[in-house]
Protein backbone atom coordinates (compact mmCIF):
# COMPACT_ATOMS: atom_id res chain seq x y z
CA UNK A 1 0.00 0.00 0.00
CA UNK A 2 2.73 2.27 1.07
CA UNK A 3 4.69 1.98 -2.63
CA UNK A 4 0.78 2.52 -4.44
CA UNK A 5 0.59 6.06 -2.26
CA UNK A 6 3.59 6.91 -3.12
CA UNK A 7 3.41 6.07 -6.46
CA UNK A 8 0.20 8.62 -6.39
CA UNK A 9 1.85 11.38 -4.70
CA UNK A 10 4.77 11.32 -7.81
CA UNK A 11 1.97 11.28 -9.96
CA UNK A 12 0.03 13.86 -9.38
CA UNK A 13 2.69 16.21 -8.21
CA UNK A 14 5.22 16.64 -11.46
CA UNK A 15 2.82 18.09 -13.82
CA UNK A 16 4.49 16.79 -17.36
CA UNK A 17 3.60 16.70 -20.89
CA UNK A 18 3.98 13.36 -22.87
CA UNK A 19 5.24 14.95 -26.03
CA UNK A 20 8.69 13.07 -26.05
CA UNK A 21 10.83 16.10 -27.34
CA UNK A 22 9.84 17.60 -23.69
CA UNK A 23 9.29 17.57 -19.88
CA UNK A 24 8.03 20.35 -17.89
CA UNK A 25 7.50 19.58 -14.52
CA UNK A 26 6.71 20.95 -10.58
CA UNK A 27 8.68 19.16 -8.40
CA UNK A 28 9.56 19.59 -4.52
CA UNK A 29 12.26 20.53 -3.00
CA UNK A 30 13.12 17.16 -1.69
CA UNK A 31 13.11 15.93 -5.24
CA UNK A 32 15.07 18.87 -6.53
CA UNK A 33 17.76 17.97 -4.14
CA UNK A 34 17.45 13.92 -5.61
CA UNK A 35 17.70 15.59 -9.23
CA UNK A 36 21.11 17.54 -8.57
CA UNK A 37 22.26 14.98 -7.04
CA UNK A 38 21.06 12.95 -9.84
CA UNK A 39 22.83 15.29 -12.55
CA UNK A 40 25.68 16.09 -10.65
CA UNK A 41 28.64 16.66 -13.35
CA UNK A 42 26.24 16.55 -16.34
CA UNK A 43 27.30 19.96 -18.19
CA UNK A 44 23.46 20.20 -19.85
CA UNK A 45 22.01 20.67 -16.33
CA UNK A 46 21.34 23.99 -14.80
CA UNK A 47 20.20 25.36 -11.50
CA UNK A 48 18.69 28.86 -12.15
CA UNK A 49 18.04 31.13 -9.28
CA UNK A 50 15.78 33.84 -10.67
CA UNK A 51 16.03 36.14 -7.36
CA UNK A 52 17.60 39.14 -6.90
CA UNK A 53 21.18 39.70 -6.39
CA UNK A 54 20.89 40.36 -2.70
CA UNK A 55 18.63 37.15 -2.62
CA UNK A 56 20.85 35.29 -3.99
CA UNK A 57 23.83 35.89 -1.24
CA UNK A 58 22.76 32.41 0.10
CA UNK A 59 22.05 30.48 -3.13
CA UNK A 60 22.00 26.41 -4.13
CA UNK A 61 25.97 25.32 -5.12
CA UNK A 62 26.39 26.26 -8.83
CA UNK A 63 23.53 27.94 -8.96
CA UNK A 64 23.43 30.64 -11.74
CA UNK A 65 21.52 33.90 -10.86
CA UNK A 66 19.41 35.74 -13.98
CA UNK A 67 17.12 38.50 -11.65
CA UNK A 68 13.57 37.61 -12.80
CA UNK A 69 13.44 41.96 -12.88
CA UNK A 70 15.85 42.47 -14.79
CA UNK A 71 14.38 44.55 -17.81
CA UNK A 72 16.31 42.41 -20.07
CA UNK A 73 15.29 38.92 -18.23
CA UNK A 74 13.09 37.56 -21.51
CA UNK A 75 15.90 38.69 -23.82
CA UNK A 76 18.39 36.59 -21.92
CA UNK A 77 16.12 33.63 -21.22
CA UNK A 78 16.45 33.65 -25.59
CA UNK A 79 20.22 33.35 -24.97
CA UNK A 80 20.46 30.50 -22.87
CA UNK A 81 20.66 26.86 -24.71
CA UNK A 82 17.28 25.37 -24.66
CA UNK A 83 18.11 21.82 -24.93
CA UNK A 84 19.64 21.90 -21.32
CA UNK A 85 18.09 20.55 -18.53
CA UNK A 86 16.69 23.84 -16.04
CA UNK A 87 16.01 23.56 -12.89
CA UNK A 88 14.62 27.26 -11.97
CA UNK A 89 13.71 28.52 -8.27
CA UNK A 90 13.25 31.99 -6.32
CA UNK A 91 12.01 32.82 -3.14
CA UNK A 92 8.71 31.54 -2.59
CA UNK A 93 7.99 30.18 -5.95
CA UNK A 94 5.70 33.03 -7.38
CA UNK A 95 8.58 34.15 -9.83
CA UNK A 96 9.79 30.58 -10.71
CA UNK A 97 6.07 29.63 -11.74
CA UNK A 98 5.97 32.68 -13.98
CA UNK A 99 9.83 31.78 -15.29
CA UNK A 100 7.93 27.94 -16.03
CA UNK A 101 5.64 28.99 -18.13
CA UNK A 102 7.94 31.60 -20.03
CA UNK A 103 10.19 28.72 -20.61
CA UNK A 104 7.67 26.79 -22.01
CA UNK A 105 6.36 29.14 -23.83
CA UNK A 106 9.66 29.78 -25.65
CA UNK A 107 10.25 25.49 -26.12
CA UNK A 108 12.46 25.41 -23.93
CA UNK A 109 12.87 21.36 -23.80
CA UNK A 110 13.49 19.97 -20.00
CA UNK A 111 12.45 22.38 -17.10
CA UNK A 112 11.63 21.83 -13.46
CA UNK A 113 10.27 24.14 -11.71
CA UNK A 114 10.75 23.79 -7.47
CA UNK A 115 7.76 24.28 -5.87
CA UNK A 116 8.18 26.94 -2.73
CA UNK A 117 11.33 28.36 -3.76
CA UNK A 118 14.22 28.45 -1.50
CA UNK A 119 12.25 28.80 1.38
CA UNK A 120 10.99 25.36 1.09
CA UNK A 121 14.54 24.17 0.61
CA UNK A 122 15.97 25.76 3.53
CA UNK A 123 12.78 23.96 5.20
CA UNK A 124 14.28 20.87 4.24
CA UNK A 125 17.72 21.82 5.72
CA UNK A 126 19.37 21.28 2.61
CA UNK A 127 22.68 22.91 2.16
CA UNK A 128 23.34 26.63 0.50
CA UNK A 129 26.14 28.30 -0.12
CA UNK A 130 27.79 31.94 -0.91
CA UNK A 131 30.57 31.23 -3.15
CA UNK A 132 30.95 31.23 -6.30
CA UNK A 133 33.33 29.79 -9.28
CA UNK A 134 33.20 28.83 -12.58
CA UNK A 135 33.47 25.34 -14.52
CA UNK A 136 33.93 24.24 -17.91
CA UNK A 137 31.24 21.52 -19.02
CA UNK A 138 32.11 19.97 -22.63
CA UNK A 139 28.89 19.15 -24.61
CA UNK A 140 30.68 17.95 -27.77
CA UNK A 141 33.50 15.23 -26.43
CA UNK A 142 34.58 13.94 -29.49
CA UNK A 143 35.05 14.61 -33.21
CA UNK A 144 34.61 12.27 -35.81
CA UNK A 145 35.45 13.18 -39.50
CA UNK A 146 33.72 9.78 -41.95
CA UNK A 147 34.95 9.64 -45.33
CA UNK A 148 36.28 13.40 -45.98
CA UNK A 149 37.20 13.43 -49.70
CA UNK A 150 41.14 14.76 -50.00
CA UNK A 151 41.75 18.28 -50.37
CA UNK A 152 37.94 19.18 -49.57
CA UNK A 153 36.76 20.46 -45.84
CA UNK A 154 34.87 19.63 -43.37
CA UNK A 155 33.49 20.83 -40.77
CA UNK A 156 31.71 20.01 -37.31
CA UNK A 157 30.70 22.34 -34.70
CA UNK A 158 32.02 21.71 -30.70
CA UNK A 159 30.63 23.69 -27.78
CA UNK A 160 32.01 24.81 -24.48
CA UNK A 161 29.81 25.94 -21.37
CA UNK A 162 29.90 27.55 -18.24
CA UNK A 163 28.17 24.88 -15.90
CA UNK A 164 28.42 26.99 -12.50
CA UNK A 165 28.13 30.82 -11.62
CA UNK A 166 30.97 33.07 -11.94
CA UNK A 167 32.78 33.94 -15.00
CA UNK A 168 34.63 31.32 -16.72
CA UNK A 169 37.77 32.54 -18.29
CA UNK A 170 38.59 29.82 -21.73
CA UNK A 171 41.84 30.63 -21.56
CA UNK A 172 44.15 28.49 -24.13
CA UNK A 173 43.39 25.10 -26.03
CA UNK A 174 46.14 22.78 -27.76
CA UNK A 175 47.62 24.48 -31.24
CA UNK A 176 46.45 21.92 -34.22
CA UNK A 177 49.47 23.29 -36.41
CA UNK A 178 50.77 20.91 -38.09
CA UNK A 179 47.79 18.45 -38.55
CA UNK A 180 45.50 18.15 -40.99
CA UNK A 181 42.48 19.79 -38.47
CA UNK A 182 42.23 23.77 -37.71
CA UNK A 183 39.44 25.77 -35.76
CA UNK A 184 38.08 29.03 -35.32
CA UNK A 185 38.67 29.14 -31.05
CA UNK A 186 39.25 32.12 -29.52
CA UNK A 187 39.66 32.76 -26.12
CA UNK A 188 36.72 33.77 -24.30
CA UNK A 189 34.92 34.53 -21.08
CA UNK A 190 31.41 32.95 -20.49
CA UNK A 191 29.02 34.17 -17.58
CA UNK A 192 26.99 31.17 -16.11
CA UNK A 193 25.14 28.68 -18.37
CA UNK A 194 26.18 30.50 -21.44
CA UNK A 195 27.90 28.40 -24.35
CA UNK A 196 30.44 29.16 -26.68
CA UNK A 197 30.47 27.70 -30.12
CA UNK A 198 33.43 26.79 -32.35
CA UNK A 199 34.36 24.95 -35.08
CA UNK A 200 37.02 22.27 -35.84
CA UNK A 201 37.75 21.69 -39.67
CA UNK A 202 39.07 19.03 -41.18
CA UNK A 203 41.08 18.78 -44.67
CA UNK A 204 42.68 15.71 -45.03
CA UNK A 205 45.98 15.79 -47.45
CA UNK A 206 46.84 11.34 -47.98
CA UNK A 207 44.59 8.35 -46.32
CA UNK A 208 46.14 7.60 -43.69
CA UNK A 209 43.96 8.21 -40.72
CA UNK A 210 44.33 11.70 -38.51
CA UNK A 211 43.44 12.26 -34.76
CA UNK A 212 44.60 14.88 -31.85
CA UNK A 213 43.58 14.98 -28.26
CA UNK A 214 43.35 18.93 -27.71
CA UNK A 215 43.17 19.87 -23.84
CA UNK A 216 41.02 23.11 -23.78
CA UNK A 217 42.26 25.04 -20.40
CA UNK A 218 40.13 27.74 -18.10
CA UNK A 219 39.89 28.57 -14.62
CA UNK A 220 36.82 26.37 -14.26
CA UNK A 221 39.20 23.58 -15.00
CA UNK A 222 40.08 21.48 -17.90
CA UNK A 223 38.73 19.57 -20.71
CA UNK A 224 39.90 16.88 -23.34
CA UNK A 225 38.40 17.14 -27.01
CA UNK A 226 39.11 13.89 -28.77
CA UNK A 227 39.73 14.25 -32.85
CA UNK A 228 39.50 11.44 -35.58
CA UNK A 229 39.60 11.82 -38.92
CA UNK A 230 39.71 9.70 -42.18
CA UNK A 231 39.91 10.40 -46.11
CA UNK A 232 38.19 9.02 -49.31
CA UNK A 233 40.23 9.46 -52.66
CA UNK A 234 39.35 12.59 -54.56
CA UNK A 235 37.39 10.05 -56.98
CA UNK A 236 35.63 8.39 -54.60
CA UNK A 237 31.63 9.94 -53.90
CA UNK A 238 29.94 9.39 -50.35
CA UNK A 239 26.33 8.17 -51.52
CA UNK A 240 25.48 7.49 -48.00
CA UNK A 241 26.68 7.31 -44.11
CA UNK A 242 24.44 6.62 -41.54
CA UNK A 243 24.62 4.03 -38.47
CA UNK A 244 24.20 0.94 -40.25
CA UNK A 245 26.19 1.57 -43.49
CA UNK A 246 28.76 3.38 -45.81
CA UNK A 247 27.74 3.38 -49.42
CA UNK A 248 30.33 5.47 -51.75
CA UNK A 249 30.67 5.74 -56.08
CA UNK A 250 33.48 5.99 -57.04
CA UNK A 251 34.45 5.73 -60.79
CA UNK A 252 32.59 2.76 -62.32
CA UNK A 253 32.19 0.96 -58.76
CA UNK A 254 29.54 1.19 -56.10
CA UNK A 255 31.93 0.77 -52.56
CA UNK A 256 29.83 -0.68 -49.64
CA UNK A 257 31.15 -1.25 -46.31
CA UNK A 258 28.62 -1.73 -42.86
CA UNK A 259 29.83 0.67 -39.99
CA UNK A 260 29.95 -2.24 -37.70
CA UNK A 261 32.63 -3.73 -40.08
CA UNK A 262 30.68 -7.10 -40.34
CA UNK A 263 31.10 -9.45 -43.47
CA UNK A 264 28.99 -8.24 -46.33
CA UNK A 265 28.08 -11.96 -47.89
CA UNK A 266 25.55 -10.82 -49.99
CA UNK A 267 24.36 -7.60 -52.50
CA UNK A 268 21.88 -7.18 -54.67
CA UNK A 269 20.94 -4.04 -57.24
CA UNK A 270 17.38 -3.88 -58.55
CA UNK A 271 16.13 -1.39 -60.51
CA UNK A 272 12.56 0.53 -59.63
CA UNK A 273 10.79 -2.26 -61.49
CA UNK A 274 12.41 -5.06 -59.60
CA UNK A 275 14.28 -6.29 -62.10
CA UNK A 276 17.65 -7.83 -60.39
CA UNK A 277 20.84 -5.92 -61.91
CA UNK A 278 23.21 -7.69 -59.51
CA UNK A 279 23.53 -10.36 -56.80
CA UNK A 280 27.76 -10.89 -55.77
CA UNK A 281 28.34 -13.29 -52.93
CA UNK A 282 30.94 -11.71 -51.05
CA UNK A 283 33.53 -13.00 -47.77
CA UNK A 284 34.77 -9.45 -46.88
CA UNK A 285 33.70 -5.93 -44.92
CA UNK A 286 34.30 -4.09 -47.95
CA UNK A 287 32.30 -4.63 -51.42
CA UNK A 288 33.13 -2.97 -54.84
CA UNK A 289 30.85 -3.69 -57.55
CA UNK A 290 31.23 -2.84 -61.25
CA UNK A 291 28.36 -0.34 -62.10
CA UNK A 292 29.97 0.86 -65.38
CA UNK A 293 27.32 -0.27 -67.98
CA UNK A 294 24.11 0.39 -65.47
CA UNK A 295 22.94 3.33 -66.27
CA UNK A 296 21.96 6.76 -64.22
CA UNK A 297 18.43 6.51 -62.33
CA UNK A 298 16.86 5.44 -58.87
CA UNK A 299 18.04 1.75 -57.58
CA UNK A 300 17.21 -0.52 -54.42
CA UNK A 301 20.23 -1.58 -53.02
CA UNK A 302 19.90 -4.93 -50.24
CA UNK A 303 22.44 -5.92 -48.31
CA UNK A 304 22.88 -8.69 -45.98
CA UNK A 305 25.60 -9.75 -43.90
CA UNK A 306 27.38 -12.90 -42.18
CA UNK A 307 24.87 -12.15 -39.43
CA UNK A 308 22.46 -12.34 -41.55
CA UNK A 309 21.28 -8.65 -40.75
CA UNK A 310 19.66 -7.22 -44.00
CA UNK A 311 20.12 -3.63 -45.25
CA UNK A 312 17.53 -2.24 -48.00
CA UNK A 313 18.38 1.13 -49.49
CA UNK A 314 17.11 3.42 -52.27
CA UNK A 315 19.88 5.38 -54.20
CA UNK A 316 20.68 7.23 -57.17
CA UNK A 317 23.66 6.07 -58.97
Amino acid sequence: MKNIIIGLFIMFSIQSYANTDTLYANISATQAYDSILAYNNNPFFVILDVRTASEYVSHIEGGVNIDFYNPNFSLILDSLNKCKIYLIHCQSGGRSAQVYTMMQTKHFKTVYNMLGGINAWNSASFPTTSIVAPKLGLLTDSVNFFNTNIGSIDSILVTLTNCKNSILNISSSTSLLGTEFSSSFNNINLYGARDYSFYIYYQPTDLLNDSIIVLIESNGGNKTLYIKGNALPTNIKLIEINNDIIISKSDNYINLRTNSNDIISNICLYDINGKKLIDKTNNETIVNCYIKNIKSGIYILHIVTSNNIHFTRKIFL
